[in-house]
């Protein structure tokens, strides 16, 4: 869990940001559309401190090392998509 904690300001100044699904005192959730746009960016050569000012976010806010981490997490969500992994053929399956 983040060390971070948002006030109110904060919160509001967040949740203005249309690449926001939601946010908490403690997490901000992107919405998917946001992440699919962000890591194919990053495929193109644009780095997430980039990508996310770009798109109005305040990296003093939400850290540039939370900025890196998501990019990574949803980098690494889509090579296991793109390969076909078991969790996504289970996934697929089930619905």
């Amino acid at each position: 869990m983040s060390k971070i904690i948002f006030n109110i300001h904060q919160i509001d100044q967040l949740e203005s940001n249309p690449n926001v699904a939601s946010v908490s005192e403690r997490s901000i959730q992107y919405t998917g559309e946001f992440k699919v746009k962000d890591v194919l960016e990053n495929m193109d050569g644009k780095r997430s401190q980039q990508i996310f000012t770009a798109v109005g976010f305040d990296l003093a806010l939400i850290c540039n090392s939370k900025a890196k981490a998501a990019l990574k997490r949803w980098r690494n969500i889509s090579k296991r998509w793109r390969r076909g992994s078991p969790e996504r053929q289970t996934w697929k399956d089930s619905g």
